[in-house]
């Protein structure tokens, strides 16, 4: 056994990790990927398909203009769909899943989830875990979760707040680009108050 050993530590060191082999195709939202070209999106998404057509026939407002250009002109756009009816409980409330379109491409998806141990369970183990204490002005204390998964082409993480004033206490799940990341990690930063 002592002299396998050696060769059992450089085989687990050369293994690739889940995180490193993985790509966009890898982390989907019912059927959908980050990088996806609009014209597939548009295809498995008749909620969007609908509003397309809608927005075609009457251009109504901003909301119309930006989905316009973002499918003829590759321009951003938001969109939210909502997930499949459940036959077996017609009375379940049907979530919605919001895909950011830029450049042509699906950039972005954010959906709630209802249980972890199956994103677990499709994602495997998120390449790291964080947690970060937060308070509201009443001075309640509480701890906010945050896994996340990344790997060259995608950044996913799964936000879970800790406030016990929520009443939909769900993780946010969210799948994007490296680069809408950090335009997301941008428009977050504090921004510098001018002098006079």
């Amino acid at each position: 056994m002592r002299r396998f050993l050696p060769l059992l530590l450089l085989l687990a060191l050369c293994a690739p990790t889940r995180a490193n082999n993985v790509d966009a195709n890898s982390f989907q939202i019912r059927s959908h990927f980050v990088g996806e070209p609009v014209t597939r999106f548009l295809r498995l998404e008749s909620d969007a398909r609908e509003e397309l057509e809608i927005c075609r026939e009457r251009a109504m407002g901003s909301v119309c203009t930006h989905l316009i250009n973002a499918v003829d002109r590759g321009s951003r756009a938001e969109i939210s769909t909502r997930a499949p009816m459940d036959f077996l409980d017609p009375d379940a409330p049907r979530d919605s899943v919001d895909f950011v379109l830029d450049g042509g491409k699906v950039v972005k998806m954010t959906m709630l989830v209802s249980d972890v141990a199956d994103v677990l369970k499709q994602f495997g183990q998120p390449s790291s875990k964080s947690t970060a204490p937060a308070r509201n002005k009443a001075g309640q204390k509480w701890e906010d979760h945050i896994s996340v998964w990344s790997a060259a082409d995608v950044y996913v993480s799964l936000y879970e707040d800790g406030n016990p004033s929520l009443e939909d206490k769900r993780p946010t799940l969210t799948i994007e680009t490296p680069a809408e990341h950090a335009r997301d990690v941008a428009a977050a930063a504090p921004r510098p108050t001018p002098r006079p």
